[in-house]
């Protein structure tokens, strides 16, 4: 959200209201939630499922989590079936980010599980992730948000996953 999807917005933001003073902190879901609750931020913007009953979220806009890839990885299928996921050689992000999470929920509901992956590495980072798929056959779920430029390059490809649509919302959350 911090890199992709919240700058536009702040750039119109600070032209119409060019006196109000914005610190954009980059955190995971849990930690902003955790830095609201702590009273150090006012608003947080996040991914994923509500986890305070003491915090409030509110709809900001929708999401895709898509199956990205290098042009060149051996796979050279468009689609592939849900139960193929488990073959394929997978990069993920780190615990407690609100991709990872939705990501599960979405594998439950099709009775895979992220253990059940062949996860190769966790990386801290999206562009971490997008830089590793460039020179390797791995796969990984990443917004569509983070990966507009390099589908446009054609540097990465989405690999539709037959039975699998995962949509999130990002939501303002507040005390």
């Amino acid at each position: 959200i911090a890199q992709y999807v919240i700058p536009i917005y702040l750039a119109h933001f600070h032209k119409r209201f060019p006196d109000i003073k914005v610190e954009l902190t980059n955190a995971n879901s849990v930690e902003i939630e955790q830095l609201l609750i702590d009273k150090k931020i006012d608003l947080g913007l996040v991914e994923g499922a509500i986890h305070h009953s003491d915090l409030k979220y509110t709809t900001f806009l929708q999401d895709e989590i898509v199956l990205v890839t290098n042009p060149l990885n051996a796979v050279k299928r468009r689609i592939i079936k849900a139960e193929d996921l488990n073959k394929l050689p997978f990069l993920t992000r780190e615990n407690g980010s609100g991709t990872s999470e939705i990501i599960e929920e979405h594998l439950t509901k099709i009775g895979l599980s992220s253990q059940e992956l062949m996860i190769q590495m966790q990386l801290g980072s999206t562009e971490s992730i997008k830089n590793y798929l460039y020179y390797s056959d791995t796969f990984a779920f990443l917004s569509i948000y983070s990966v507009k430029q390099e589908l446009s390059d054609e540097r990465l490809i989405i690999v539709d996953v037959d039975g699998l649509d995962i949509v999130r919302n990002f939501s303002f959350v507040y005390r």
